[in-house]
């Protein structure tokens, strides 16, 4: 069926140098195609290609005859595929000139059409030869697009993939860099190897059962580089379906984040302990200074004051155990609002994640679509170029059957 809004967004170069064909069939298509561009001849139709495509327009294909003046069909393709190897191509001709059919294969012209043209056909032919090239492109872009959401990701996250074996067959600069192996070194490890000898056996079976059923693992991580050194993780493991499966795991380094709290909580439980001994002291010598005024309540004023200046000590030094609990706790408060912070931003680092994992899964599946339809297009191709050589042998044995016949009808 033909698709006439498909054929509305293309630009068509139509060369025919017979005056009434030409006019007849530019009518036409000027109604259907956004631009058809005229030429009268082989050497007009290669000039204006080269002169439209030189302002940045894309001209998406070419429809032209063979036996022109000044330049033929044949030569003026070959001309244009110096400037676009892609262009594709559709001859037509009235009569089957078999010296031409080899070398027009040769130049990748998708269709060779006898005069008079059947229009319907050759609008079929034209629309399916654009939405291969269209969907081409897509296919292109996509990875491209595709290309850079992965490098861009792997600027700021650890990367590294592994088979259904645990193998890892990939690793980013940011991954080798944390784990202190080469890029050679690396594709010599299964995953266990890289895993902190402090993660369970049973953990890592349940992980693996987990993700080889396609849900989708996240969480902290401890590993062990190549000097048997820890670094931390928080990653993303997911299954890439294919042949041969294989499963991406994505990370965040929080090795930084995790020393500072664990020496922020040895700190603490050190200031603790410091302030609960502090306090064990100064109880012990209130009790003695309290004993030691029981004992000498009948010393002189002078053993009087001494007592009082220990009791004015002991409150100075509860202002100073007040004052550090209070920077103590200031200190707390702090770091609270930074692991706000750390957890926000991790949390932004994954929307954008999810956001990229959904248009990649979303991309993926159309690529595979559009690769099941350019294998459906290659075999259509291998059946025209079949076709063609067929008719080539036909063409043969006719010719060979004319010249038995009267040789002179050849050459007419």
């Amino acid at each position: 069926m033909i698709n006439n809004n498909f054929l509305k967004k293309l630009i068509i170069l139509y060369v025919e140098d017979d005056e009434t064909t030409r006019e007849q069939l530019s009518k036409l298509l000027k109604r259907l195609f956004k631009t058809v561009v005229i030429a009268t001849n082989g050497e007009e139709g290669y000039i204006k290609f080269k002169e439209i495509t030189s302002r940045g327009y894309v001209i998406d294909l070419v429809l032209s005859d063979i036996n022109m003046p000044k330049l033929n069909g044949i030569d003026m393709l070959e001309k244009i595929r110096e400037l676009d190897d892609e262009v594709p191509f559709i001859f037509t001709t009235a009569r089957s000139e078999s010296e031409y059919l080899m070398k027009a294969i040769e130049l990748n012209v998708d269709h060779y059409a006898l005069k008079p043209v059947d229009m319907e056909d050759i609008l079929l032919r034209i629309q399916k030869v654009c939405e291969k090239k269209y969907y081409e492109k897509i296919v292109k872009k996509q990875r491209f697009e595709l290309e850079n959401y992965f490098n861009a990701i792997s600027q700021v996250a650890t990367i590294y993939k592994m088979n259904e074996e645990g193998k890892i067959i990939y690793a980013n600069k940011n991954f080798l860099t944390l784990s202190r192996y080469t890029k050679d070194e690396v594709k010599e490890l299964v995953v266990e190897d890289l895993l902190h000898k402090d993660i369970p056996d049973e953990f890592i079976e349940k992980t693996w059962n987990f993700i080889r059923a396609g849900k989708i693992w996240r969480g902290d991580t401890k590993y062990i580089d190549r000097n048997k050194e820890a670094f931390y993780l928080k990653i993303t493991i997911f299954k890439i379906e294919g042949d041969e499966n294989e499963y991406v795991t994505i990370g965040f380094n929080q090795t930084e984040e995790y020393l500072k709290k664990r020496d922020f909580h040895k700190n603490v439980m050190l200031n603790m302990k410091d302030k609960n001994m502090k306090i064990t002291e100064l109880n012990r010598a209130s009790q003695n200074q309290s004993y030691q005024i029981d004992q000498l309540s009948d010393y002189s004023m002078e053993l009087q004051k001494k007592v009082e200046e220990e009791k004015a000590k002991g409150k100075a030094n509860l202002r100073q155990i007040n004052y550090y609990e209070k920077k103590l706790t200031n200190i707390d408060e702090k770091y609270e609002s930074i692991l706000k912070k750390a957890e926000a931003r991790h949390e932004d680092f994954m929307a954008i994640y999810n956001t990229m994992k959904n248009k990649y899964d979303s991309n993926a599946k159309k690529a595979s679509q559009l690769e099941e339809e350019l294998e459906l297009n290659r075999k259509l191709v291998e059946n025209r170029n079949e076709k063609i050589k067929n008719l080539e042998t036909d063409l043969r044995k006719r010719e060979s059957q004319l010249r038995k016949i009267d040789p002179k009808l050849i050459y007419q």
